[in-house]
Protein backbone atom coordinates (compact mmCIF):
# COMPACT_ATOMS: atom_id res chain seq x y z
CA UNK A 1 0.00 0.00 0.00
CA UNK A 2 2.78 1.91 0.81
CA UNK A 3 3.73 3.08 -2.92
CA UNK A 4 0.00 4.46 -3.51
CA UNK A 5 -1.01 7.58 -1.56
CA UNK A 6 -3.84 7.26 0.41
CA UNK A 7 -7.17 9.29 -0.27
CA UNK A 8 -10.39 10.25 1.27
CA UNK A 9 -13.39 9.54 -1.47
CA UNK A 10 -14.13 12.20 -3.72
CA UNK A 11 -17.39 13.55 -5.59
CA UNK A 12 -16.05 15.09 -9.04
CA UNK A 13 -12.59 15.90 -7.51
CA UNK A 14 -9.97 18.70 -8.08
CA UNK A 15 -7.61 18.47 -10.45
CA UNK A 16 -4.96 18.12 -8.35
CA UNK A 17 -6.41 15.26 -6.45
CA UNK A 18 -6.44 13.36 -9.93
CA UNK A 19 -2.57 14.32 -10.75
CA UNK A 20 -1.84 12.78 -7.59
CA UNK A 21 -3.72 9.57 -8.74
CA UNK A 22 -1.96 9.49 -12.36
CA UNK A 23 1.36 10.53 -11.06
CA UNK A 24 1.72 7.56 -8.56
CA UNK A 25 -0.02 5.20 -10.69
CA UNK A 26 -2.81 3.95 -8.44
CA UNK A 27 -4.19 5.37 -5.09
CA UNK A 28 -5.95 3.59 -2.24
CA UNK A 29 -9.41 5.40 -1.30
CA UNK A 30 -10.16 5.20 2.56
CA UNK A 31 -14.20 4.32 2.46
CA UNK A 32 -13.76 3.71 6.47
CA UNK A 33 -13.08 6.87 7.66
CA UNK A 34 -15.74 9.15 9.20
CA UNK A 35 -17.46 11.07 6.46
CA UNK A 36 -16.78 14.91 7.04
CA UNK A 37 -19.32 17.38 5.45
CA UNK A 38 -18.44 20.26 3.46
CA UNK A 39 -15.56 18.62 1.82
CA UNK A 40 -14.86 17.05 -1.89
CA UNK A 41 -16.19 14.12 -0.34
CA UNK A 42 -19.63 15.20 -1.54
CA UNK A 43 -18.28 18.81 -2.78
CA UNK A 44 -17.05 20.13 -6.10
CA UNK A 45 -16.67 23.29 -7.95
CA UNK A 46 -17.36 24.35 -11.32
CA UNK A 47 -16.23 27.80 -13.09
CA UNK A 48 -19.95 29.19 -14.41
CA UNK A 49 -20.38 32.42 -16.18
CA UNK A 50 -20.72 34.40 -12.53
CA UNK A 51 -17.30 32.77 -11.13
CA UNK A 52 -16.50 29.75 -9.33
CA UNK A 53 -19.53 27.71 -8.20
CA UNK A 54 -19.65 25.34 -5.49
CA UNK A 55 -22.04 21.83 -5.56
CA UNK A 56 -22.76 19.82 -2.92
CA UNK A 57 -24.21 16.15 -3.19
CA UNK A 58 -27.16 16.14 -0.60
CA UNK A 59 -26.92 13.34 2.15
CA UNK A 60 -28.86 11.55 4.27
CA UNK A 61 -27.39 12.98 7.41
CA UNK A 62 -26.65 11.06 11.25
CA UNK A 63 -26.06 12.15 14.45
CA UNK A 64 -23.27 9.95 15.05
CA UNK A 65 -20.36 10.05 13.09
CA UNK A 66 -20.44 6.90 10.75
CA UNK A 67 -17.88 5.59 7.78
CA UNK A 68 -18.45 7.06 4.82
CA UNK A 69 -19.26 4.09 3.17
CA UNK A 70 -22.26 4.01 4.69
CA UNK A 71 -23.21 6.93 3.46
CA UNK A 72 -26.22 7.65 1.87
CA UNK A 73 -27.67 10.13 -0.62
CA UNK A 74 -30.70 12.27 -0.54
CA UNK A 75 -33.13 11.86 -3.58
CA UNK A 76 -35.91 13.94 -1.45
CA UNK A 77 -35.12 17.62 -4.06
CA UNK A 78 -34.02 17.19 -7.43
CA UNK A 79 -30.32 17.74 -7.32
CA UNK A 80 -29.22 16.02 -10.17
CA UNK A 81 -31.20 17.90 -12.48
CA UNK A 82 -29.55 21.34 -10.62
CA UNK A 83 -26.62 19.60 -11.12
CA UNK A 84 -26.35 18.69 -14.72
CA UNK A 85 -28.22 22.16 -15.63
CA UNK A 86 -25.56 23.74 -13.85
CA UNK A 87 -22.60 21.81 -15.28
CA UNK A 88 -24.87 22.47 -18.63
CA UNK A 89 -24.55 26.04 -18.67
CA UNK A 90 -20.92 26.41 -17.39
CA UNK A 91 -19.41 24.05 -19.94
CA UNK A 92 -21.88 23.79 -22.71
CA UNK A 93 -19.30 25.74 -25.22
CA UNK A 94 -16.40 24.14 -24.11
CA UNK A 95 -14.55 21.70 -26.75
CA UNK A 96 -15.02 18.90 -25.20
CA UNK A 97 -18.57 18.91 -23.64
CA UNK A 98 -20.36 16.89 -26.41
CA UNK A 99 -18.03 14.43 -26.07
CA UNK A 100 -18.41 13.55 -22.45
CA UNK A 101 -21.31 15.10 -20.90
CA UNK A 102 -24.22 12.76 -22.14
CA UNK A 103 -21.96 9.38 -19.82
CA UNK A 104 -21.77 12.15 -17.23
CA UNK A 105 -25.43 12.45 -17.62
CA UNK A 106 -26.31 9.06 -17.43
CA UNK A 107 -23.86 8.48 -14.15
CA UNK A 108 -26.01 11.50 -12.21
CA UNK A 109 -29.93 9.94 -13.72
CA UNK A 110 -28.11 6.53 -12.18
CA UNK A 111 -29.23 7.04 -8.58
CA UNK A 112 -26.88 4.92 -6.89
CA UNK A 113 -28.20 4.72 -3.15
CA UNK A 114 -24.12 5.21 -1.26
CA UNK A 115 -22.21 8.44 -1.73
CA UNK A 116 -19.10 6.02 -2.42
CA UNK A 117 -21.00 4.48 -5.07
CA UNK A 118 -21.77 7.32 -6.49
CA UNK A 119 -18.17 8.39 -6.21
CA UNK A 120 -16.63 5.25 -7.65
CA UNK A 121 -18.56 5.19 -10.81
CA UNK A 122 -17.33 8.75 -11.31
CA UNK A 123 -13.61 8.13 -11.10
CA UNK A 124 -14.00 5.37 -13.34
CA UNK A 125 -15.56 7.99 -15.88
CA UNK A 126 -13.40 10.29 -14.95
CA UNK A 127 -10.38 7.62 -16.41
CA UNK A 128 -11.82 6.82 -18.89
CA UNK A 129 -12.22 10.10 -20.48
CA UNK A 130 -8.79 10.97 -19.60
CA UNK A 131 -7.47 7.95 -21.24
CA UNK A 132 -5.84 6.41 -18.00
CA UNK A 133 -6.33 3.22 -15.98
CA UNK A 134 -4.66 3.69 -12.68
CA UNK A 135 -4.65 1.02 -10.21
CA UNK A 136 -7.48 2.06 -7.51
CA UNK A 137 -8.14 0.14 -4.51
CA UNK A 138 -9.88 0.30 -1.56
CA UNK A 139 -9.68 -0.14 2.18
CA UNK A 140 -10.81 -3.49 4.23
CA UNK A 141 -10.73 -1.28 7.64
CA UNK A 142 -10.24 2.18 9.63
CA UNK A 143 -6.35 2.38 10.39
CA UNK A 144 -5.15 5.90 11.60
CA UNK A 145 -1.78 5.81 9.78
CA UNK A 146 -0.50 5.28 6.54
CA UNK A 147 2.81 5.06 4.66
CA UNK A 148 1.74 8.37 2.03
CA UNK A 149 -1.36 8.92 3.91
CA UNK A 150 -3.15 12.11 1.52
CA UNK A 151 -6.04 11.93 3.85
CA UNK A 152 -4.96 15.36 5.29
CA UNK A 153 -5.62 17.49 2.08
CA UNK A 154 -9.05 16.74 2.48
CA UNK A 155 -9.55 18.89 5.07
CA UNK A 156 -11.49 21.85 5.31
CA UNK A 157 -9.43 24.60 3.87
CA UNK A 158 -6.62 22.81 3.19
CA UNK A 159 -4.54 24.09 -0.42
CA UNK A 160 -2.86 20.56 -0.77
CA UNK A 161 -4.32 19.63 -3.73
CA UNK A 162 -4.53 23.08 -4.90
CA UNK A 163 -0.23 22.97 -4.62
CA UNK A 164 -0.29 19.57 -6.92
CA UNK A 165 -2.35 21.64 -9.45
CA UNK A 166 -0.23 24.71 -9.84
CA UNK A 167 2.06 23.98 -13.05
CA UNK A 168 -1.32 22.80 -15.07
CA UNK A 169 -2.50 25.06 -17.48
CA UNK A 170 -5.00 25.11 -20.25
CA UNK A 171 -8.15 27.73 -21.63
CA UNK A 172 -11.25 27.75 -19.91
CA UNK A 173 -14.57 28.65 -20.87
CA UNK A 174 -14.49 31.99 -19.81
CA UNK A 175 -10.91 32.87 -20.05
CA UNK A 176 -12.31 36.54 -22.04
CA UNK A 177 -13.55 37.42 -18.22
CA UNK A 178 -11.56 35.29 -15.48
CA UNK A 179 -7.90 35.11 -15.13
CA UNK A 180 -7.04 31.37 -14.83
CA UNK A 181 -8.80 28.91 -11.92
CA UNK A 182 -6.50 26.77 -11.05
CA UNK A 183 -7.81 23.22 -9.31
CA UNK A 184 -11.77 23.60 -10.00
CA UNK A 185 -13.24 19.78 -10.34
CA UNK A 186 -11.16 17.56 -13.02
CA UNK A 187 -14.51 17.88 -15.13
CA UNK A 188 -12.87 21.52 -15.57
CA UNK A 189 -9.86 20.28 -16.89
CA UNK A 190 -12.30 17.29 -19.47
CA UNK A 191 -14.63 19.64 -21.00
CA UNK A 192 -11.77 22.66 -21.58
CA UNK A 193 -8.92 20.42 -22.94
CA UNK A 194 -9.78 16.42 -22.55
CA UNK A 195 -5.77 16.60 -21.04
CA UNK A 196 -3.65 18.15 -18.98
CA UNK A 197 -0.12 20.24 -19.96
CA UNK A 198 2.42 21.35 -17.60
CA UNK A 199 3.70 25.11 -17.50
Amino acid sequence: MGRFPVLTTSCLPPIGYIKLILESGGAVIDIHEHFVKQTIRNHYSVLSANGILQLSIPVKHSKIKIPVHQVRICYDQPWQRQHLNAIRSAYGRAAFFQFYFEELENIFCSSPERLTVFNDLLLKWIFKCLKQDPLITFTKKYTDNYENDQRHASLKHSSHFLHLSRDISYAQVYSDRFAFKPNLSILDLIFNAAQYTQA
